[in-house]
């Protein structure tokens, strides 16, 4: 039989959560004598089952390799752990002319990628083009060209480089990269993420006679192209692609609505309502000087709001960021409303 919901304790989730961390903690320590661990328990979040370790560099490889063989997911935090950290970090330190290793290769950095931001996306900033700090396009020593994410970028196989990043003022870890990476506006489109269309061109794959069937959504926009391209979801709920000549609108989605000055005035519950509003890139993310990453717990994001430092916890990608909104004057959201559930109901947002 299983129990209900309510019936559920907080407490009792987190001791059964401790008490798994403790049996592990006594077989790292049984399994590797040579290495001494000692969890700190303040650290254990169990809405997401997880606990912070620290772990000294010299024996990670081997904790790692322990961990997986047990298998326990591990999520690195802290420093250049942090991949968002380390693309941040790259971002100011890149420079057209800049040489460092790569593999045992000597590369010349010449230029971050780029990216189109939609009205409708999973990243905080404005909508348009923007620097991929994540993607460095780069030329060897024979004028090849190479590409390099910079996640794998090696701190260690260039100390000149890192010596570089040591040395910057503090306060690049408390900005993001979206703060210097906006390179101009989107081009103009017809559509919006989240329009109901219909196709009416009798030549597209996908057209049909039939007006149910033939009504779709719009689903994503293809910006790299010229025009842009359209993703829309059919009645199957398989997604194609259409040009703007192909489709007719039959209703303005959400997103349209905001961007136009009328946007929806109910909403299904709070957090629907504050996860639109992160998709429409209208969040930062803040750093977590505890772990020196921009990754948080439950506990240390209730800790930080309760002081006014944020207003929520997303969930993205098997992390936990604490975010602030950035809303215009005229938003009728009231961001107070999601730090209050976040302290009150253990609310997590998510994408």
């Amino acid at each position: 039989m299983l129990a209900a919901p309510s019936d559920y304790s907080p407490l009792l989730i987190k001791d059964l959560v401790k008490k798994d961390f403790q049996r592990l903690e006594k077989l790292i320590n049984l399994d590797l004598p040579s290495i001494k661990l000692d969890f700190e328990y303040s650290q254990l979040d169990e809405l997401s089952q997880t606990l912070l370790i620290d772990i000294e560099v010299k024996h990670r490889d081997i904790i790692v390799s322990y961990l997986e063989s047990n298998f326990y997911q591990l999520i690195p935090v802290g420093g250049l752990e942090d991949p968002k950290m380390r693309v941040n970090a790259l971002s100011h330190l890149m420079k057209a002319g800049k040489c460092f290793m790569h593999k045992n290769s000597r590369l010349m950095f010449s230029a971050f990628g780029t990216k189109y931001r939609g009205y409708l996306h999973e990243s905080p900033g404005r909508p348009g083009l923007h620097h991929d700090f994540e993607i460095m396009i780069c030329h060897n020593s024979d004028g090849e060209k190479a590409i390099v994410n910079s996640n794998s970028f090696s701190f260690v196989e260039n100390p000149e480089i890192e010596a570089e990043m040591l040395a910057l003022d503090s306060k690049w870890k408390q900005g993001m990269i979206e703060d210097h990476s906006f390179i101009g506006s989107l081009p103009p489109i017809k559509y919006y993420e989240g329009d109901v269309v219909t196709i009416i061109d009798p030549q597209h794959p996908n057209f049909s006679s039939d007006e149910a069937v033939n009504q779709c959504l719009v689903f994503r926009i293809v910006w790299g192209s010229d025009p842009a391209i359209y993703q829309i979801k059919l009645h199957s709920k398989e997604i194609v692609t259409a040009t703007a000549e192909q489709l007719s609108l039959q209703a303005k989605g959400v997103t349209r609505l905001f961007y136009n000055g009328t946007p929806p005035v109910q909403w299904k519950d709070l957090k629907s309502e504050a996860e639109f509003y992160l998709l429409l890139g209208f969040f930062v993310y803040h750093y977590n000087a505890e772990t020196d990453s921009y990754s948080w717990t439950l506990p240390q994001a209730k800790k930080a709001i309760k002081k006014g430092d944020g207003h929520g916890l997303l969930r993205w990608k098997e992390s936990y960021f604490l975010i602030s909104y950035v809303m215009g004057e005229n938003s009728t959201f009231e961001p107070s409303e999601v730090a209050d559930a976040t302290l009150a109901t253990d609310l997590v947002l998510s994408l």
